[in-house]
């Protein structure tokens, strides 16, 4: 997995499949601190209130674009725009180079990258990625146009995160198997001193992340990170994606959804072998290997859940197969690659009825 790639930080419901911080004591670094004269009730966000809704229904997928790598990440950015990364597998036949698509109607357009696409993320003015270089060396890369040009730096080998993400006004944070980081720029990263082990922004602009003691959220922009009701995964999961008021998240065990402003029990989702998760405002889905071919499972903040067997273009189920899917206000995007059958990742999309 690799270089510019997977909840785009203006806001994006970006797939994020990685190894996150530990955790099973509560976190001193991450403080419940209020300024003078407020509690948490005052600093609560103006965040959707979840209620029951009907789910759509998925219509059959249709190709949109190809691109030779070993896999891919997706990443929709606050204004809908979705960005396809692409990336080389760690010890493969190459770190890079990788491109970048920007779907656009019923196509991809895509972009050289110079190196594979581990992570990425935008805001209104800039993509941020983190990848590898033709010779497997970490570096981050910005582009302000796009994705047409990057401008790059090397980063030292421990700085491989698996989720970046911006505040709605200020810093960008990116969370590493061991560090959580914070950039102004997006090219020169120091750490923090906040023990976040995986990052995202939700729709309604906070951040939310993962602390050894659970879930946390900032409304100031990253500078302080209030516990949330609802408590930490029991293992460490593979895979997180935030919608406003709760996440999906993937271990071993399965895919579960979590109310973020309730204590209680996650809601299993799936049992399969799951590819990919993603979210966006009031929803989440996800994409897994189930009976022989894939599946689709959608599920709303309230609860509510459907399931449908998919057959979208590309390689078939198998044991090395690998996905990522993203979810736009109508649509459903789900990019697979399987370098055991071919080098090439194959991108489609299906509208939500």
């Amino acid at each position: 997995v690799t270089w510019l790639a997977m909840g785009l930080a203006a806001a994006l419901a970006i797939v994020f499949v990685g190894t996150f911080l530990p955790r099973s004591e509560p976190a001193s670094g991450v403080p419940s601190s209020f300024p003078s004269g407020q509690t948490a009730a005052s600093r609560t966000p103006d965040l959707p209130t979840p209620t029951a809704q009907s789910l759509p229904t998925v219509g059959a997928f249709s190709e949109v674009g190809r691109a030779a790598a070993d896999t891919s990440i997706l990443a929709v950015a606050a204004n809908g725009t979705a960005y396809v990364a692409t990336a080389y597998g760690q010890g493969g036949p190459s770190c890079g180079p990788g491109s970048l698509g920007l779907l656009t109607g019923s196509r991809v357009s895509w972009s050289p990258v110079p190196g594979s696409v581990d992570a990425v993320a935008s805001s209104s003015d800039r993509l941020v990625a983190f990848g590898r270089d033709a010779t497997c060396t970490s570096a981050s890369l910005v582009s302000s146009d796009g994705g047409l040009h990057w401008a790059a730096r090397t980063q030292r080998a421990d700085l491989r995160p698996h989720s970046i993400a911006q505040a709605a006004s200020g810093p960008w944070f990116a969370s590493t198997t061991s560090a959580f980081w914070t950039s102004t720029d997006g090219l020169t990263w120091s750490e923090n001193p906040a023990q976040v082990g995986d990052i995202g922004r939700s729709q309604a602009g906070s951040l939310i992340g993962i602390a050894p003691g659970g879930f946390v959220r900032s409304i100031d922009n990253g500078a302080s990170w209030d516990p949330l009701p609802a408590g930490a995964p029991p293992s460490v999961p593979s895979a997180v994606a935030y919608s406003d008021n709760s996440v999906v998240y993937v271990i071993e065990s399965g895919a579960y959804l979590i109310d973020l402003n309730a204590a209680g029990s996650p809601t299993l989702l799936s049992t399969g072998r799951v590819l990919a998760v993603a979210a966006r405002s009031g929803l989440v889905v996800v994409l897994e290997v189930a009976d022989d071919g894939l599946r689709l499972d959608l599920a709303a903040e309230d609860g509510t859940r459907s399931s449908t067997m998919i057959e979208p273009p590309g390689p078939t189920p198998s044991a090395s197969l690998s996905g990522a899917v993203a979810l736009l206000v109508d649509r459903v995007v789900v990019s697979l690659g399987d370098p055991a059958q071919a080098e090439e990742i194959v991108v489609s999309v299906a509208r939500l009825n």
